[in-house]
C-alpha cells in the first residue's frame, strides 16, 4: 500500500509542471494542506474505525494552472483548478512513460512488425508531440 500523501512528502513542489485530473500539463501554484475532521466531512466514528485522529494531515489540495495542452501547444490561461494530490504526477514521470511506449512502437516499426502506414504516421506525430513536451518540461524543471 502506498504511503499517505501529505504536504511534506509530495513528489513535486510549487512551480513544477504536473499532470493532474484534467488533461494537459499544469504548473503548480499552491499546495493547500488539509486535515481530518468534521469540517472535511469525516465523522468521529469513521475516524476511529480507520485509526485516524482529528487533526491528522490528509492528502493536500493542489492548485494549478494549465500551461500546455496534451499535444504540447502553449496555452495562456488565468483559470486555476484544484484537485486532490493523489490525481497529480510530476510531468517528467508521465513523459518518461510515454517515451518508453513510443520507443517500443519504434522498435516494432523498424523490425517490420507494424506495417500499417496510417498507424505509423499517427505514432510519428505522437512522437513529435512527446519530444516537444519533454523539452518544455525539462527546460521548466531544470532551468
Amino acid at each position: 500500500m502506498n504511503e499517505q500523501l501529505t504536504s511534506k512528502n509530495l513528489p513535486f513542489k510549487i512551480g513544477d509542471i504536473i499532470t493532474a485530473y484534467y488533461k494537459g500539463y499544469h504548473k503548480v501554484l499552491a499546495i493547500h494542506p488539509r486535515y481530518f475532521g468534521p469540517s472535511e466531512g469525516y465523522s468521529e466514528e469513521w475516524l476511529k474505525q480507520n485509526n485516524i485522529k482529528i487533526g491528522d494531515e490528509m492528502s493536500p489540495l493542489i492548485e494549478y494552472q494549465i500551461v500546455l495542452d496534451s499535444n504540447g501547444k502553449s496555452i495562456k490561461s488565468k483559470i486555476t483548478k484544484k484537485c486532490d494530490a493523489s490525481y497529480c504526477q510530476l510531468a517528467l514521470k508521465s513523459l518518461d512513460n510515454e517515451l518508453n511506449k513510443l520507443l517500443a512502437i519504434k522498435t516494432k516499426i523498424l523490425s517490420g512488425e507494424l506495417k500499417n502506414d496510417w498507424y505509423i504516421r499517427k505514432k510519428q506525430n505522437n512522437c513529435k508531440s512527446v519530444y516537444k513536451l519533454t523539452f518544455f518540461v525539462y527546460k521548466e524543471h531544470y532551468c
